[in-house]
């Protein structure tokens, strides 16, 4: 455990000779550097395979590839995505716009990391026994800063909308920051005046040293140092579960501890503050002996043995107490202590590893796609896109979820087609099913008839229709809200009941002429050559009146087309 082994190797030379040195330098280069990390090599590799093999069981068994469990965990995420449409949308004022593309600049980014870096240099220049015409320098540099900061944070809220700045986290943590500053500009002003302050002065101290936090906003112009705190973000759930297990661990230890030795209270190590006389005790002296700090030195004072100690008073240790102190150093230094630095690695070659970084990869396209979604479909805020602007939508859509610029227009046709994105009865798709159709046609192609990844998928489906149907909902909702004017919808009833009224009228007279009689018996008046009264009669058919070309012709109309004076028929 390299603990005090250089003194060991001391009196080796003063006994034997000085190159008996080098039988203690091989051993700590071949026993701890070499075997310690390898065995902490095999512990990952075992780590790594029972992760694949869990991830595989849950969701029916360990025989489904890499490719295929990362598509099953990109489909988990697509479920929960979210259009984002207020944070990332440009506002619709000119002023707004204009602002919102100058907080977005990186030059506005750089002028502000510069400001950052001087503040916490300036911050560092104050020293023990300044004069006070130094101090009251700092401060004064410090206060224009500070306003800066806050106007920045307003800048970015106008700009931006209370949705769009709070989406960031790292506009939250400013905008903590920029509170703790005018507490502090506040407090500054006010002096000891106030009760409150006079009381309790540590709070002025706290709030003043949040400023220095200000640094951390420097870590998202750094990639290195970005992919670093994401890593230990995404291992925060695995690492929660490993200090369980610690902690567990430590509670099995401690309870042993204080039925075995809680009688020793007195040795080289152990005194009224370093023993095992209760539970917190013991759980603090594990704690300092899981760092390697003098546990050996406690394992010899827990073995105590007359005359140092007395039977009749208890306090006397037991000869095997190396099996409680070793079997607690190599679980729980070596084993449990090396887990939480396995579960950072293996988060960091998933998610950060140079080629493979297929995790990165997926949150930056989806990025992308959501950005871009959101200038199509600033009509229904962000929810839905009409079927038509698909194609265009695609064409802006960088490789590999969108359409290269050299590919035929019939390509991409047939490439939507094999999207299989269906779109409503309006005509209208929504963001998780493209997304989903999208990012299966670039990470999980073709079908696969493995019943375990259809299941998935099927289930990815009905997630994102639920989600469909809430779009609906709302946008329908704030349609009705949008038109809710009692002029316009005073409007809309005239011109219902107008329209109304127009086809009751049409169909009354209808129905009047077809119910007509269609036959009409003239009497011929007219005399034959003879002179003689003839008795015949004419009759006219008259067609229906939805054959007629004009609706609103008369019967006389009719009957002068069918009867002519002149010529007598």
């Amino acid at each position: 455990t390299m603990e005090g082994w250089p003194t060991v190797m001391h009196y080796a030379q003063d006994a034997i000779g000085i190159y008996s040195s080098y039988y203690f330098i091989v051993f700590i280069f071949v026993g701890t550097f070499f075997f310690m990390n390898l065995f902490i090599g095999v512990l990952f590799y075992n780590f790594t395979r029972a992760n694949q093999d869990s991830a595989g069981q849950r969701i029916g068994g360990a025989l489904l590839s890499d490719q295929q469990l990362k598509w099953i965990d990109f489909q988990r995420t697509i479920r929960k995505a979210k259009t984002e449409f207020a944070s990332l949308a440009p506002p619709n004022n000119i002023v707004r716009r204009k602002l919102y593309y100058l907080v977005n600049s990186s030059q506005f980014e750089i002028l502000v990391m510069t400001l950052i870096v001087i503040n916490m240099i300036q911050l560092a220049l104050v020293y023990d026994e300044a004069p006070e015409s130094y101090i009251q320098t700092l401060e004064d540099i410090n206060l224009g800063f500070t306003i800066f900061f806050i106007f920045e944070a307003a800048l970015k809220i106008f700009a931006l909308g209370y949705a769009g700045y709070f989406y960031s986290n790292w506009n939250k943590f400013d905008f903590v920051v920029v509170l703790a500053s005018i507490i502090d500009i506040i407090m500054a002003l006010s002096g000891n005046q106030t009760s409150f302050l006079r009381t309790t002065p540590q709070v002025f101290r706290v709030v003043r040293v949040l400023r220095v936090t200000r640094i951390f906003r420097v870590v998202r112009s750094f990639q290195g140092l970005q992919a670093l705190i994401q890593t230990l973000i995404f291992s925060l759930p695995s690492l929660l579960n490993v200090l369980s297990l610690l902690i567990l661990f430590f509670f099995i230890y401690a309870v042993l501890g204080s039925f075995l030795f809680g009688e020793i209270v007195q040795g080289n190590k152990l005194n009224q503050f370093n023993n095992f006389e209760n539970f917190g005790r013991a759980m603090i002296l594990l704690f300092r002996m899981s760092t390697g700090e003098d546990w050996y030195d406690i394992m010899f004072d827990c073995m105590v043995q007359p005359p140092d100690c007395s039977e009749s008073e208890g306090n006397c240790g037991y000869s095997w107490a190396p099996i409680y102190f070793i079997s607690f150093i190599l679980i729980g230094a070596f084993i449990l202590l090396s887990l939480f630095i396995l579960v950072i690695l293996r988060q960091f070659e998933e998610f950060h590893d140079g080629m493979s970084n297929t995790k990165e990869d997926f949150l930056e396209q989806t990025d992308m796609f959501r950005r871009i979604w959101g200038n199509h479909t600033r009509k229904y805020r962000g929810e839905r896109m009409s079927h038509p602007e698909i194609l265009q939508f695609f064409e802006q859509l960088h490789e590999p979820l969108g359409f290269a610029p050299s590919m035929l227009k019939r390509a991409k046709m047939r490439a939507l087609f094999r999207l299989e994105v269906t779109p409503d009865e309006n005509g209208f798709v929504y963001f998780n099913e493209t997304l989903f159709a999208a990012m299966k046609r670039v990470h999980h192609p073709g079908f696969d008839p493995d019943p375990r990844m259809m299941r998935e998928e099927r289930s990815t489906l009905i997630a994102c229709s639920k989600v469909k149907k809430k779009a609906q909902l709302k946008l329908k909702s704030h349609d009705i809200a949008s038109n809710n004017n009692f002029f316009y919808m005073l409007a809309l009833r005239r011109m219902a009941f107008k329209g109304w009224k127009t086809w009751y009228a049409r169909r009354k007279e209808r129905r009047d002429y077809n119910s007509r009689v269609f036959t009409i018996i003239m009497e011929n008046q007219e005399s034959d050559e003879e002179g003689e009264n003839s008795d015949e009669y004419k009759s006219f058919e008259i067609p229906r009146l939805n054959a007629l070309p004009d609706l609103r012709r008369t019967n006389s109309e009719l009957l002068k087309n069918n009867y002519s004076e002149d010529s007598g028929e």
